[in-house]
C-alpha cells in the first residue's frame, strides 16, 4: 500500500469518528480523474461549520498519527485551513473545515472512489472543471 493511501486511510478513520464526511479535491483528486500532476501533499475538505472549535476533531486527527504544522495562533479560524502532517507518512495535509456555501454543493456531490484500497470522496470532476475556475474568478473579482 502507498503512503498518500496510508494516510488517506487513517484520515478517513479520524473524520468518520468524529461523525464528519469530507472529500478529497486538488492534486490527489486530480490524479484520481486521469490528469498526470507530481505532488506530494494531500487536501480534503470536512464538513465542520464552526472553525472556533477544532478541539474533538483535532483529538481524533492525533489519534490516527496526524500533528499539526506549525501555524499563527489565529490561521485556523482566519482561514478554515487545518495544517497538518500525517507523521508515519511525512505526508502534509491541509484539511479545509467546509461550511455553508461552495462546500456543500461540492460534499453533495462528490463520489466514492477506490484509491489504493481506501474509499474516500472525491470531488466532482465537473467540479473541478467548471466550478472552482469560476469560483477562483468570482474571488479575485471580489479582492478576496
Amino acid at each position: 500500500m502507498s503512503a498518500v493511501a496510508d494516510a488517506l486511510r487513517a484520515l478517513d478513520a479520524a473524520l468518520r469518528s468524529a461523525g464528519a464526511r469530507w472529500y478529497l479535491f486538488g492534486a490527489q483528486a486530480a490524479l484520481v480523474h486521469g490528469a498526470s500532476r507530481l505532488t506530494a501533499d494531500i487536501d480534503a475538505t470536512v464538513a465542520w461549520e464552526d472553525a472556533s472549535r477544532t478541539g474533538p476533531l483535532i483529538a481524533r486527527l492525533r489519534a490516527q498519527g496526524f500533528v499539526e504544522r506549525p501555524v499563527d495562533a489565529d490561521f485556523t479560524e482566519r482561514t478554515r485551513v487545518v495544517p497538518l502532517e500525517h507523521a508515519p507518512t511525512a505526508i502534509p495535509v491541509d484539511l479545509v473545515l467546509g461550511g455553508p456555501g461552495p462546500e456543500e454543493l461540492f460534499l453533495s456531490r462528490a463520489r466514492e472512489h477506490d484509491i489504493d484500497g481506501v474509499l474516500a470522496e472525491l470531488e466532482s470532476a465537473l467540479d473541478r472543471r467548471d466550478l472552482l475556475p469560476a469560483l477562483d474568478a468570482a474571488l479575485a473579482d471580489a479582492g478576496a
